[in-house]
Protein backbone atom coordinates (compact mmCIF):
# COMPACT_ATOMS: atom_id res chain seq x y z
CA UNK A 1 0.00 0.00 0.00
CA UNK A 2 2.87 2.00 0.65
CA UNK A 3 4.45 2.08 -2.75
CA UNK A 4 1.91 2.65 -5.11
CA UNK A 5 2.55 2.08 -8.95
CA UNK A 6 5.50 -0.08 -8.39
CA UNK A 7 3.39 -3.74 -8.67
CA UNK A 8 2.40 -4.41 -11.92
CA UNK A 9 -1.34 -4.81 -10.89
CA UNK A 10 -3.42 -4.13 -7.75
CA UNK A 11 -5.03 -7.33 -7.98
CA UNK A 12 -1.82 -9.70 -8.21
CA UNK A 13 0.03 -8.31 -4.79
CA UNK A 14 -3.68 -8.76 -3.14
CA UNK A 15 -3.65 -12.31 -4.36
CA UNK A 16 0.03 -13.09 -3.14
CA UNK A 17 -0.84 -11.77 0.03
CA UNK A 18 -4.02 -13.74 -0.06
CA UNK A 19 -1.76 -17.13 -1.25
CA UNK A 20 0.60 -16.42 1.66
CA UNK A 21 -1.81 -16.39 4.33
CA UNK A 22 -3.35 -18.93 3.24
CA UNK A 23 0.08 -21.33 4.33
CA UNK A 24 -1.20 -20.66 7.87
CA UNK A 25 -4.60 -22.12 8.15
CA UNK A 26 -7.27 -20.29 10.51
CA UNK A 27 -6.69 -21.79 14.01
CA UNK A 28 -3.71 -21.11 13.70
CA UNK A 29 -3.78 -17.31 12.62
CA UNK A 30 -6.29 -17.24 15.78
CA UNK A 31 -3.75 -18.96 18.27
CA UNK A 32 -1.11 -16.31 16.75
CA UNK A 33 -3.26 -13.57 17.47
CA UNK A 34 -4.19 -14.43 20.85
CA UNK A 35 -2.15 -17.28 22.21
CA UNK A 36 0.35 -16.00 25.21
CA UNK A 37 2.77 -19.40 23.73
CA UNK A 38 1.56 -19.37 20.42
CA UNK A 39 3.40 -22.34 18.45
CA UNK A 40 4.01 -22.68 14.61
CA UNK A 41 4.24 -26.40 13.58
CA UNK A 42 6.64 -27.73 10.54
CA UNK A 43 5.78 -26.64 7.45
CA UNK A 44 4.65 -28.88 4.29
CA UNK A 45 7.07 -26.51 2.32
CA UNK A 46 9.41 -28.73 0.57
CA UNK A 47 11.63 -25.56 -0.56
CA UNK A 48 13.27 -22.71 1.86
CA UNK A 49 11.93 -19.81 0.32
CA UNK A 50 8.33 -21.11 1.16
CA UNK A 51 9.40 -22.16 4.56
CA UNK A 52 10.96 -18.73 5.60
CA UNK A 53 8.15 -16.92 4.18
CA UNK A 54 5.79 -18.54 6.35
CA UNK A 55 7.60 -18.16 9.31
CA UNK A 56 7.72 -14.32 8.20
CA UNK A 57 3.86 -14.37 8.15
CA UNK A 58 3.45 -15.68 11.54
CA UNK A 59 5.81 -13.55 12.79
CA UNK A 60 3.86 -10.45 11.46
CA UNK A 61 0.77 -11.85 12.99
CA UNK A 62 1.82 -12.64 16.42
CA UNK A 63 4.10 -9.45 16.56
CA UNK A 64 0.25 -7.42 17.19
CA UNK A 65 -0.89 -9.64 19.88
CA UNK A 66 -0.68 -8.23 23.69
CA UNK A 67 -0.79 -11.51 25.18
CA UNK A 68 2.50 -13.12 23.42
CA UNK A 69 5.13 -14.21 25.93
CA UNK A 70 6.96 -17.16 24.05
CA UNK A 71 6.85 -17.85 20.54
CA UNK A 72 7.80 -21.66 19.55
CA UNK A 73 8.51 -23.28 16.09
CA UNK A 74 9.02 -26.59 14.83
CA UNK A 75 11.42 -25.89 11.58
CA UNK A 76 11.83 -29.89 11.26
CA UNK A 77 13.12 -30.67 7.84
CA UNK A 78 14.03 -27.21 6.05
CA UNK A 79 16.44 -24.35 6.02
CA UNK A 80 15.14 -21.13 6.88
CA UNK A 81 16.56 -18.32 5.26
CA UNK A 82 17.57 -14.58 6.57
CA UNK A 83 13.96 -13.01 6.80
CA UNK A 84 13.11 -15.41 9.22
CA UNK A 85 15.81 -15.65 11.22
CA UNK A 86 15.67 -11.91 11.20
CA UNK A 87 12.09 -11.72 11.79
CA UNK A 88 12.47 -14.67 14.40
CA UNK A 89 15.42 -12.90 16.28
CA UNK A 90 13.54 -9.52 16.51
CA UNK A 91 9.83 -10.27 17.96
CA UNK A 92 8.95 -8.78 20.70
CA UNK A 93 8.64 -11.99 23.14
CA UNK A 94 9.94 -13.31 26.52
CA UNK A 95 11.61 -16.32 25.23
CA UNK A 96 11.54 -18.83 21.83
CA UNK A 97 11.14 -22.17 21.81
CA UNK A 98 12.29 -24.47 19.35
CA UNK A 99 11.58 -28.16 20.50
CA UNK A 100 11.86 -29.66 17.31
CA UNK A 101 14.53 -28.54 15.21
CA UNK A 102 16.03 -25.00 13.86
CA UNK A 103 18.19 -25.08 10.71
CA UNK A 104 19.19 -21.54 9.40
CA UNK A 105 21.57 -21.32 6.19
CA UNK A 106 24.84 -19.74 6.88
CA UNK A 107 23.66 -15.88 6.50
CA UNK A 108 20.66 -16.88 8.07
CA UNK A 109 22.54 -17.76 11.20
CA UNK A 110 24.51 -14.32 11.33
CA UNK A 111 21.42 -12.34 10.93
CA UNK A 112 19.85 -14.43 13.83
CA UNK A 113 22.46 -13.95 16.32
CA UNK A 114 22.57 -10.34 15.72
CA UNK A 115 18.70 -9.62 16.12
CA UNK A 116 18.90 -11.61 19.32
CA UNK A 117 22.10 -9.47 20.31
CA UNK A 118 19.59 -6.45 19.97
CA UNK A 119 16.03 -8.10 21.36
CA UNK A 120 15.50 -6.23 24.55
CA UNK A 121 12.67 -8.28 25.09
CA UNK A 122 13.73 -11.52 24.87
CA UNK A 123 15.21 -13.41 27.75
CA UNK A 124 15.64 -16.94 27.22
CA UNK A 125 15.92 -19.10 24.25
CA UNK A 126 15.57 -22.83 24.03
CA UNK A 127 16.77 -24.89 21.28
CA UNK A 128 16.60 -28.82 20.67
CA UNK A 129 18.06 -29.80 17.20
CA UNK A 130 20.05 -26.94 15.42
CA UNK A 131 22.65 -26.67 12.97
CA UNK A 132 23.61 -23.36 14.77
CA UNK A 133 27.22 -24.73 16.00
CA UNK A 134 27.10 -28.34 12.96
CA UNK A 135 28.45 -28.71 10.09
CA UNK A 136 26.07 -27.78 6.72
CA UNK A 137 25.57 -31.56 7.06
CA UNK A 138 22.72 -31.07 8.92
CA UNK A 139 21.70 -30.16 12.83
CA UNK A 140 23.43 -31.53 15.78
CA UNK A 141 20.51 -33.73 16.98
CA UNK A 142 20.98 -32.84 20.54
CA UNK A 143 22.18 -29.70 20.76
CA UNK A 144 23.52 -28.39 24.08
CA UNK A 145 24.77 -24.67 24.90
CA UNK A 146 28.13 -25.76 26.77
CA UNK A 147 30.72 -24.66 24.42
CA UNK A 148 28.41 -23.60 21.70
CA UNK A 149 29.60 -20.82 19.63
CA UNK A 150 26.52 -19.68 18.59
CA UNK A 151 26.00 -18.76 22.57
CA UNK A 152 29.13 -17.47 23.12
CA UNK A 153 28.85 -15.22 19.73
CA UNK A 154 25.33 -14.37 21.20
CA UNK A 155 25.87 -13.06 24.57
CA UNK A 156 29.43 -11.19 23.94
CA UNK A 157 26.72 -9.23 21.51
CA UNK A 158 24.51 -8.58 24.20
CA UNK A 159 26.92 -7.67 26.51
CA UNK A 160 28.19 -5.48 24.00
CA UNK A 161 24.90 -3.69 23.41
CA UNK A 162 24.67 -3.61 27.55
CA UNK A 163 21.80 -6.34 27.36
CA UNK A 164 21.26 -9.18 30.26
CA UNK A 165 22.71 -12.38 28.78
CA UNK A 166 19.96 -14.88 27.28
CA UNK A 167 19.47 -18.27 29.53
CA UNK A 168 19.74 -20.79 26.89
CA UNK A 169 18.86 -23.93 27.01
CA UNK A 170 19.34 -27.25 25.27
CA UNK A 171 17.77 -30.60 24.01
CA UNK A 172 17.71 -31.64 27.74
CA UNK A 173 15.01 -28.91 29.01
CA UNK A 174 12.95 -31.02 26.77
CA UNK A 175 13.99 -34.37 28.45
CA UNK A 176 13.42 -33.73 31.34
CA UNK A 177 10.12 -32.17 30.75
CA UNK A 178 11.09 -28.70 32.09
CA UNK A 179 8.19 -26.40 30.85
CA UNK A 180 10.07 -23.08 30.44
CA UNK A 181 7.62 -20.89 31.72
CA UNK A 182 10.40 -18.77 33.54
CA UNK A 183 9.00 -15.80 35.28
Amino acid sequence: TMKRGVDSSPSSSSKARRRRADTLDAPLVEALRASPRPFLPASEAASSDTATERVVEAVRVASSNPALECFGVDGTGVLLGVAAAQALGALRVRALVFPLELSLSAPAQEAFIRQLGRNRCLRSITLSSTNLDAAADGPDERWSPRGSAFVEQLQALRRETGLPELEVLGDEAFAEGVDNEGG
